[in-house]
């Protein structure tokens, strides 16, 4: 199989055996990624191990070859989509959690107002009795 060597931004691609062992400058087997730029998407690549930590090398081959503009486009678009829809979905979860907090407040507040309105009928059924009390001993005592 002919391998170009390319860079990153170049249109060249290297189209490479994924179950291929690359190791970088490093001596170390790559790891393989996917890119999820809008630049490149969905494509695979593989870099070094130690990219970006002291150590590692800048070494980088894409394994594939580059989409079709038609093709890069749509993928850009369900990404872009998906991406909206996934803050939508994040929005609706606060929402639904606000809501959840609200219900308990309001839970809450409906439980102390119950006893207190359990309280306040005690007082007026007392107080009923109270009266029909007062009002029988005056007549007792008319009598």
């Amino acid at each position: 199989m002919e391998q170009q060597k390319s860079m990153s931004t170049s249109t060249n691609c290297t189209t490479i055996n994924p179950e291929s062992h690359i190791t970088c400058n490093c001596g170390l087997r790559c790891k393989v990624a996917t890119s999820m730029t809008l630049k490149n998407p969905m494509r695979r690549f593989v870099h070094c191990r130690r990219h970006g930590n002291d150590g590692g090398c800048e070494f980088f081959q894409w394994m594939d070859e580059s989409l079709d503009e038609r093709v890069r486009s749509m993928v850009v678009g369900l990404m872009l989509k998906n991406d909206r829809m996934a803050g939508k979905i994040r929005k609706l979860e606060n929402d639904l959690e606000a809501q959840k907090c609200e219900l308990s407040k309001m839970k809450e507040k409906n439980g102390r107002m119950k006893l207190r309105l359990q309280k306040l009928c005690m007082f007026c059924v007392c107080m009923f009795l109270l009266i029909v009390a007062m009002c029988t001993l005056d007549q007792a005592v008319v009598l």
